[in-house]
């Protein structure tokens, strides 16, 4: 026989293994996983309300067209055709 201690082989590998883990190295582990899990959920959430709050189109085609828009929209306040207020207004709802 060897000298280091081995387990019957008959035992189920995880039992086998289970055996040299403290209930301490256990409670340990789950609690690492569980901050682990909470931290990678709060650094999605911060970066999600990042990317919300910056206002950004998703659709990069669109942006142009949003500054065809404003353009559009400042050709017809120049005109007369819209007052100051009404192109206030047109721009906040085209801006969002």
């Amino acid at each position: 026989m060897s000298a280091e201690a081995k387990l019957p082989e008959h035992q189920p590998v995880r039992d086998r293994y289970n055996a040299f883990i403290e209930p301490e190295g256990k409670l340990a582990a789950m609690v690492l996983m569980l901050l682990g899990i909470g931290l990678f959920s709060a650094i999605t959430a911060t970066a999600t309300s990042y990317l919300i709050s910056t206002g950004r189109p998703a659709d990069p085609s669109r942006a142009g067209q949003v500054v065809d828009e404003l353009e559009r929209l400042a050709g017809l306040r120049e005109q007369g055709s819209l007052t100051d207020e009404e192109f206030v207004r047109a721009k906040s709802r085209l801006l969002g």
